[in-house]
């Protein structure tokens, strides 16, 4: 053989080697190999973004440690109609279901009136305040109130805006009882 084609033929087993270690360990997207990562986000089939709120009591509360069971991520503030109206359903479902985690996020507003919201209105389920609204809106919570439903994984099932009542949250929650 002459120099020329022993020098194409090495280029050519250079390539195919190079192609075989690309596509064979996964390294493009396009390799055939599937991608078992989920990612983070607020969308279904998204992990829903980890954070950590202080309760409306003063406890840490992060979301991921809430795992383990499905979760009712609630935006919401003690001035919106909607979310008023909602919150004796969301104190059923929290009394009736307690393999059901819920937070019902505050957005903005001063410890001291959601305090007296909750006391006047007896409610129990656990509250965190956003004084931010940072976690609103990297969740996106334009309307409020806004619902995320999270499956035992902190995977998001469901996302809903606007009001629910205690038999749509059983239904978004796949609550059969």
């Amino acid at each position: 053989m002459n120099k020329k084609k022993i020098f194409t033929f090495s280029i050519i087993i250079i390539v195919i080697i190079f192609l075989f270690i690309i596509f064979g360990q996964g390294y493009l997207p396009f390799s055939g190999q599937e991608n078992n990562n989920i990612q983070a986000g607020t969308n279904p089939g998204d992990q829903a973004p980890d954070f950590t709120l202080n309760s409306l009591y003063g406890k840490e509360i992060k979301l991921s440690s809430l795992q383990g069971k499905k979760v009712f991520l609630n935006f919401w503030a003690t001035w919106c109609g909607p979310c008023r109206s909602e919150m004796p359903d969301i104190e059923k479902l929290n009394e009736n279901h307690e393999n059901i985690e819920i937070l019902a996020i505050n957005i903005r507003e001063e410890k001291g009136q959601v305090l007296e919201f909750v006391m006047k209105n007896g409610y129990t389920f656990p509250i965190a305040l956003d004084r931010n609204g940072k976690i609103a809106n990297k969740y996106q919570a334009r309307g409020i109130p806004t619902t995320y439903i999270l499956d035992e994984n902190g995977i998001v099932m469901e996302k809903h805006t606007g009001v629910l009542d205690y038999s749509k949250m059983k239904e978004l929650l796949k609550i059969n009882k």
